[in-house]
């Protein structure tokens, strides 16, 4: 995915919803792990982490939000990203 917009890979083409939610779930998994082991890690070394650890943290996410899908389970991305209220 693109710094510049998350919903974009590196070449500008739509990233499909489900990847980008198993990615948002492996990261929102994987961070306070490498927080609690590296609590002295800035940005940069926690970006440089996650870009490492990033294929094998979303592979599982990814498998178990297909297998949802096939059971039947609908995953729809959000048509704005946030209401101003939130």
């Amino acid at each position: 995915m693109s710094d510049e917009d998350p919903e974009r890979d590196a070449e500008g083409n739509a990233v499909p919803t489900i990847l980008m939610m198993a990615r948002s779930i492996a990261r929102a998994l994987w961070l306070p792990e490498f927080k609690a082991a590296h609590p002295e890690a800035g940005p940069e070394e926690i970006k440089a982490a996650w870009k490492s650890e990033r294929y094998i943290r979303s592979k599982p996410v990814r498998q178990a939000l297909k297998a949802l899908e096939n059971r039947g389970f609908q995953i729809i991305a959000p048509s704005d990203r946030f209401d101003e209220d939130s």
